[in-house]
């Protein structure tokens, strides 16, 4: 789905039909004639599913007892929406990450309302939960808190009057250089887009 996303991410910008023009193009680039059928598709499928979800979700909300049904069982319920819309090989392909992320999700905030638990049990619970994830998302949910860790530096240090050498110091030694530069080219463009 990264694929059709870096395209469909240009809606707006483009219309409907230029962005078909430019999948399209880069299908026919990369893939035999056959694939290619197959592949175009499925992106119409995917553009459909992405940007039309109103009507599934009345249909869902419809289902009896839906104002009832705990977040797990609503949760349970798009999900199969989403395996019933494409064919069962393209949705383990595109939705399989995303299930395995909204299911921690799920299970992490019914962990932290539980009350009959103790702070010590949720984050023993917690942590369990955590171990059970892919080890590739556990790197990622790591480096997402890496990065909500390092903005709320960043965000005292500049409110305590630090220079920017400062910052940059601490960005530095928080991600690297690479990503420093990446973040100061989008301080850049936020701070251009504002005036």
């Amino acid at each position: 789905s990264l694929f059709f996303d870096y395209f469909m991410s240009a809606f707006g910008e483009a219309s409907p039909e230029q962005i078909e023009a430019r999948i399209r193009l880069e299908i026919g680039r990369r893939l035999p004639p056959r694939a290619a059928a197959r592949a175009l598709r499925i992106a119409e499928d995917y553009a459909t599913f992405r940007f039309e979800p109103d009507g599934r979700r009345r249909d869902l909300q419809q289902t009896p007892g839906w104002s009832g049904m705990a977040t797990q069982e609503r949760l349970a319920a798009w999900q199969g929406a989403r395996r019933d819309f494409f064919e069962p090989d393209v949705a383990a392909t595109f939705f399989q990450r995303r299930e395995i992320e909204e299911r921690f999700a799920v299970s992490s905030g019914q962990i932290l309302a539980n009350g009959d638990l103790t702070e010590a049990e949720k984050a023993s619970a917690t942590r369990e939960l955590y171990a059970s994830l892919p080890s590739n998302m556990r790197e990622d949910i790591n480096a997402r808190s890496r990065m909500s860790q390092l903005h709320d530096q960043v965000n005292a240090l500049r409110a305590a009057g630090a220079s920017e050498s400062d910052i940059r110091a601490a960005r530095v030694a928080a991600v690297g250089e690479k990503m420093t530069a990446e973040l100061e080219a989008l301080d850049h463009r936020r701070s251009a887009g504002s005036n």
